[in-house]
């Protein structure tokens, strides 16, 4: 296959703003595209520049799943393309400045290249070149980060996800004094984060995961316009400095598989606090002094078996709860049953919390203890629109609920895994416009992957 698709006047291929082209068949784009997906093109070993240099005002292009193309082009013609994205992409040997000459380019996503795959100290030296480069993502990119990094000093966005495993320090990140989203993820030899890393004034968003360190630095307090961070499979760290607590700029606090025993009483400091996920921790309970949070709008707690207990002076402290989950592993709920007591807590609460539309309790084990939270929940879930919880309880809840006159069922009931229909339903509720998406296997693509993250989430 010589080319995979063609360029015509609009009058011809029709006003599109987005396409997706694949090796299926052959398809007619308009020279006034913006956005465009190659994706699934097996055999393609050369990628149609003729035909891309044609659609002059292309600013998006994405290529993903081609196998057999080796060599990326020179992209300095394509005047308009501001956003590139490559995605698994295992043939390709390197990836030079060439990749990246696009005049306007301003984001980069790699993601997922072979083992022989290279980024040199060219390929930083032409990024570092463009004044207005703001987005580097590299997703399982297996190569190392240089000292030329540090030379991105305009970039906004930087992710690295699986470097070279032999990654053992970060580049100097002091220069970067426009930082505002930093993720970086899997490294195993990595040992300790640098002090440069605390001294990015401008950024908001902190994303660590599966890193082998030992603590997060104290320099953590400096970030004063830090919004939303991330700790996720951290596997070393027992204990969060106090000077994290300071920060109060927070508004996103998630702790994912950390050996974390406990959660301090200055948690109740970060006031701006909308946004709280715990999921794997040894916390035996929530500090009293939460109840300080008047702005949560969000709360999860997944998986966190030790807990005994969620106090409700706590929960009925946040007036703005919008969603609340609370879901322990039914294999090792303990048998005294201080999950039941957390669960009833929740009952006790929820009365006061009128703002709750979404709630999940699961993990509970007990038939007498179902029966009695199906009653107690039965009268403060009447406004709930999305309930999911053991199926137990939710038999009880719904005899109560039908014993009531006048009482409603949540529109949205989610007795067990897999039952997709009710989570497409939902998710067509959300977003009235999805069905109004230009191309049919972008819908589809787009629900399958909320469906998959709905499922995944644990929610």
């Amino acid at each position: 296959m010589n080319f995979i698709f063609e360029v015509a006047e609009p009058d011809r291929a029709g006003p599109l703003d987005f396409a997706v082209v694949t090796g299926q068949t052959k398809v007619v784009l308009a020279r006034s595209l913006q956005n465009l997906h190659i994706t699934d093109c097996f055999t393609l070993k050369k990628l149609p520049m003729q035909n891309l240099l044609k659609l002059h005002l292309l600013v998006h292009l994405t290529l993903s799943r081609l196998f057999a193309v080796d060599e990326l082009p020179d992209m300095e013609q394509m005047l308009e393309l501001k956003h590139l994205v490559l995605i698994n992409m295992p043939m390709i040997q390197g990836l030079c400045e060439r990749a990246v000459r696009a005049p306007q380019l301003n984001t980069l996503t790699v993601s997922e290249l072979s083992q022989t795959a290279t980024v040199d100290d060219s390929f930083y030296e032409a990024l570092s070149a463009k004044p207005k480069f703001r987005l580097l993502s590299m997703q399982s990119v297996p190569a190392p980060l240089p000292p030329q990094m540090s030379r991105l000093r305009n970039l906004e966005t930087l992710h690295i996800h699986a470097p070279s495993p032999r990654t053992t320090q970060l580049p100097d990140l002091s220069q970067m004094a426009a930082m505002r989203d930093l993720r970086l993820s899997t490294m195993p030899a990595l040992q300790e984060l640098p002090p440069s890393l605390w001294t990015l004034a401008t950024l908001e968003i902190l994303v660590l995961s599966d890193l082998p360190i030992a603590e997060i630095g104290t320099g953590i307090g400096n970030l004063r316009k830090l919004k939303e961070m991330r700790l996720v499979k951290l596997r070393q760290v027992h204990k969060l400095p106090d000077s994290l607590w300071t920060v109060t700029t927070l508004e996103t606090l998630a702790l994912f598989d950390l050996p974390l025993k406990e959660l301090p009483a200055c948690i109740g400091k970060l006031v701006n606090l909308k946004d709280i996920n715990l999921e794997d921790l040894l916390i035996d309970s929530v500090p009293v002094e939460a109840a300080t949070l008047h702005s949560l709008v969000f709360f999860r707690m997944v998986r966190c078996n030790q807990c005994m207990s969620l106090p409700t002076e706590v929960l009925v402290s946040f007036s703005e709860l919008w969603r609340l989950i609370v879901r322990f592993s039914p294999a090792e709920a303990d048998a005294q049953g201080e999950q039941t007591a957390v669960f009833r807590q929740v009952a006790r609460a929820l009365p006061q919390l009128r703002r709750v539309e979404w709630l999940t309790l699961l993990g509970l084990q007990s038939a007498n203890d179902a029966s009695a939270l199906g009653r107690a929940l039965a009268s403060p879930t009447a406004g709930v629109s999305v309930l999911r919880l053991d199926d137990a309880v939710m038999a009880y809840w719904r005899m109560h609920m039908l014993a009531v006159e006048g009482m409603q069922e949540p529109e949205f009931l989610c007795f067990w895994r897999g039952r997709q229909d009710k989570v497409l339903s939902f998710v067509q509720a959300l977003h009235p416009r999805l069905g109004e998406a230009s191309g049919v296997s972008v819908l589809n693509e787009l629900m399958y992957m909320v469906v998959c993250e709905v499922f995944t989430w644990e929610w």
